[in-house]
């Protein structure tokens, strides 16, 4: 009777093996590991609860860099140093090395009493046009922005920040910035010849919200009447009132350098006619 005995309780010792075995490899399946570095930015689970494969039970961020999406227009990739449409179809897997030579990119974001800024680059780009508004995305990448933070002084660069992100565009030689508003819809301007007004027909190379980039037909430091005349005439006497150029347009972002920011500023003089 001792043989048989000892046959049955090696055979539960062995089941108990077995069941602790699979009690431990359930034990795992209920860990999870973040396969890098990062923050739970969401959690869709409870304690206790039965999870299946395949779930999603939260939203991580991967802490060690962020990435910024902006949209550029076809037109806007001209004034990327090295970059445009023919570049970006020659890339293959959508790779960084289309965005090699382009300079930095400058990530700002205003608080409420101060602006912050860090630095990041061009990384990759998404393929395809956006149906709704037909522009391209590149993707900015900050690396370590969690570099910079110190505690009542300088945020963390984090997910859900709306960011101005600048990149210095390519500089174009012998060009005059002039506010929006003086350009004409004739692509003309108002200049002012010893207080006399004169109608000069310009050559527009890029326009950029209050401010349009011109190639030809006006020198930099020309007087430009920025105000509206009514039935103008050429040869019209003209009452001047000097003002300065940098009240006529938005600041940019410091550091930045917009197609209108690279060049000589079109505005020494320019004088608002009545």
């Amino acid at each position: 009777l001792i043989g048989p005995r000892i046959a049955t309780a090696e055979a539960s010792i062995a089941t108990a093996r077995v069941q602790l075995a699979e009690a431990k490899l359930q034990l795992e399946k209920t860990t999870l590991v973040m396969p890098f570095d990062g923050q739970v930015l969401s959690s869709d689970v409870d304690l206790g609860e039965y999870v299946q494969a395949g779930r999603e039970v939260a939203k991580l961020h991967d802490t060690t860099a962020v990435e910024i999406p902006i949209s550029l227009t076809l037109d806007d990739l001209k004034w990327l140093p090295g970059l445009s449409p023919e570049a970006l179809r020659t890339a293959s897997d959508h790779a960084a090395a289309p965005f090699a030579q382009l300079p930095p990119a400058t990530v700002q974001w205003r608080g409420e009493t101060q602006v912050y800024t860090w630095q990041g680059h061009v990384g990759r780009w998404e393929a395809g046009l956006d149906a709704r508004t037909r522009t391209l995305t590149l993707v900015v990448e900050v690396r370590e922005p969690w570099k910079q933070f110190q505690p009542g002084e300088q945020p963390p660069l984090q997910p859900g920040m709306f960011c101005q992100v600048s990149i210095v565009a390519r500089r174009v030689p012998n060009a005059v910035v002039i506010p929006r508003a003086a350009l004409r819809p004739d692509q003309t301007v108002f200049v002012a010849i010893n207080n006399a007004l004169a109608i000069r027909p310009v050559r527009v190379l890029h326009v950029q919200k209050d401010r349009a980039l011109l190639t030809a037909g006006l020198r930099a430091g020309e007087p430009l009447v920025v105000s509206p005349l009514t039935a103008p005439v050429v040869g019209m006497q003209l009452r001047l009132r000097e003002v300065a150029p940098e009240t006529l347009f938005s600041p940019l972002p410091s550091g930045s350098s917009a197609p209108a920011a690279t060049v000589r500023t079109g505005g020494g003089s320019m004088s608002e006619g009545g």
